[in-house]
Parts: structure tokens; sequence; C-alpha cells
């Protein structure tokens, strides 16, 4: 049975599926009004089957055996969709990069927190192989055939080795029997030379083990209150979600653009409005995506707002200014008493000349 195990072995073995299966942490970062910033989604990357999705549902998109991903999801800055592109590696980290289809990108990372599979079955038969096709080259063969006369040459021996120590103990066993049989002696009544009566052994039954002390559970591990867990449009966790967009229309007339927008719809108790920012998307010489320029920031009142507006057709052919985009910054305390901010932007583009 042992030989036959081993000829298995060397049987072609498909690749294991789910290496890659599990929940992840996920965090992406995009620049805001001060900077980059992070934003994070405690368990909420999902892998299956090569198949990949989000908690809340957001996410969507693939993996294949060599841990290449491509998902698509909301745009974190609030405006259309997104491609997220990178790698998964097999011990439960990634990384990758994302383009909003406006220009607009960031950096997203993930590590695994549940799921997934303890070690890779095929490495573990490829060492196998290996070794048992290294001794097979000794005898001047190669491929499946020295793997297989490999086996035969460790196998084999070890298994005649074990069979005849096996049968030396047993015999051994037996003779010792016997021995100990034949100097066993009648044992003394009590009317013979010498007799002494022993004491007999006193039983009790054992005492039960005690109670095992309560042990406190410890407590998760979160980030520290100088790093508050920030999540964005890209996936939303916890209370009730905000709404995917914010309404965003435009005025466009000779040399002004006004910005008219609706109050996003949330719950107060939950959520409270700080502010609106507004920034231009527009080209230039340091990059051939649109940039984001930050103008101005108003109040959790306003819902309208105007600049001079003066299209140019220098870095770009189809216009320097791409549009303008308003973002309501939301925030809230959660459950573990970290502040959260919360982004919905939505954009207006330039008319085409």
């Amino acid at each position: 049975m042992l030989l036959g195990s081993f000829f298995l072995v060397l049987a072609p073995t498909p690749t294991k599926a789910g290496t890659l299966d599990g929940t992840y942490d996920y965090a992406y970062n995009m620049r805001g009004p001060d900077g980059w910033e992070t934003h994070r989604a405690p368990s909420g990357f999902i892998v299956s089957n090569g198949r990949i999705s989000s908690n809340p549902s957001a996410l969507s998109g693939t993996v294949d055996s060599s841990g290449n991903v491509r998902f698509e999801g909301p745009c974190p800055y609030g405006c259309g969709t997104s491609v997220f592109t990178g790698v998964i590696e097999s011990d439960g980290t990634g990384e990758g990069t994302y383009q909003c289809q406006h220009g607009l990108g960031g950096r997203w990372v993930v590590t695994r927190v549940s799921g997934g599979d303890l070690f890779d079955l095929d490495q573990i038969i490829d060492s196998i192989l290996g070794f048992f096709e290294g001794i097979g080259e000794l005898f001047g063969l190669s491929g499946s055939t020295a793997a297989a006369v490999g086996v035969v040459a460790v196998v084999v021996p070890t298994i005649t080795i074990v069979s005849i120590a096996q049968t030396r103990s047993a015999t051994r066993k037996q003779e010792a029997e016997s021995s100990r049989a034949t100097r066993r002696r009648k044992p003394k009544t009590p009317s013979s030379p010498g007799y002494r009566r022993e004491r007999g052994y006193e039983t009790s039954q054992p005492s039960p083990p005690p109670s095992p002390t309560p042990q406190e559970i410890p407590p998760p591990i979160g980030l520290p209150p100088t790093e508050p867990s920030i999540l964005g449009v890209g996936v939303h966790q916890g209370p009730p979600p905000l709404p995917p967009a914010l309404n965003v229309g435009a005025i466009w007339s000779e040399g002004q653009v006004t910005l008219k927008w609706d109050h996003p719809q949330f719950d107060p108790s939950m959520y409270g409005l700080d502010e609106y920012i507004v920034s231009r998307m527009q080209y230039g010489p340091t990059s051939t995506a649109v940039q984001k320029v930050p103008l101005a920031r108003l109040s959790p009142q306003s819902t309208q707002w105007a600049e001079s507006f003066n299209q140019s057709y220098r870095w770009n052919t189809g216009g320097d200014i791409e549009g303008y985009a308003v973002e309501a910054v939301l925030r809230r305390v959660s459950s573990t008493g970290y502040l959260e901010t919360f982004r919905v932007g939505g954009m207006a583009y330039a008319p085409p000349a």
C-alpha cells in the first residue's frame, strides 16, 4: 500500500482551487484637501473560487490562479466607476492601483484575516517529485521515468527493512514471554515457611480537576486613536448606507460656471454633514491624467457656487478643464469611538467647444 501511494503521487495533480479564498481587510487611499487619506474596510474584501466581491456589495471582479487581480467598483472620489488591478500573493497579502474613469486614482491593499489554505499542495508535490527524480537521474534517467525509479530505489528497500525489523521484534517478544513463563514460581500459601502477607493496595476516586479559571477575552486589535478608521464611497460598512453620488448640475454662461446641488439624503441620527468641497478637474503639464484642484470649502447649508470659467486648450485638445466636482463631507463616531469620514461626490462636465 505504501508503494502504491507513492506511485499515485507521480500522477499529474490539478492545481488546488481556493488557495486565495478568504476574507480580507481592505484599504485604499485617495487625495483629499489635506493630502492623501487612507480609507479602511475591515473584512470588507472577499475572494471565493476566483470571484471577488465585497461586504457590503460594491466591488466585483476576478483573480486568476497566479493571483492577478482585476475588479471594478465605485470611484472613491465619487465620480463614476474605477478599475482596480494588482496581485494577491499566496501568503494572504495583496496590493495594486486603481484608476477612475475620469483620471483620478490611488492605491489599494488587502490582508487576509480568515479562510484560505494553510499550505501550497502543489509546492509540496513538486518537492517530493523533485527528490525522487534526482535519485532516478543517478541511473541515467530523466523525467517521470527517473521519478518512478527513484521511488522504487527508496521505498522498496525501506519497506523491506521495516518488515524485517517488525518480524525480529515479534520473535524477540515471543521468546521473552516464554522465558518469563518458565521462571514463574508457584505462589506461597499461608502454611508455607517464610510466608508474609502483603498489604493490599488502597484505592480511591481521583479528585475532580479544578474548574478552569475564566480567561478574559482580549479585545480586538484596532487602529490607535491617532489613526482613525476612515471609510469612503468605495466600500461602506455599518449604519445605513449613504447615497452613491451627489446630484450636481451646472449652468455654463459666457466666462462663468454656476454649480448647483441637492443635499444628500442621510440619517441625521447617525451622520453629521460638515462641509462641501468644490474642486476643478483639469489637465496640466505634470500629468496626462486629469488632476483634482480644490477651490473652495463651503458650509453645510450651501447648495450652489460660481466661478469665472476660461476654457483653454494648451494641455488637452478636448479642453484643459474637464469639469467641476462637489463633495459632501460627512462624519460619524463609530461604536469603538473612532471618528469616521465619508465623502459623497458628484461632477459636472464642461460642455464641448
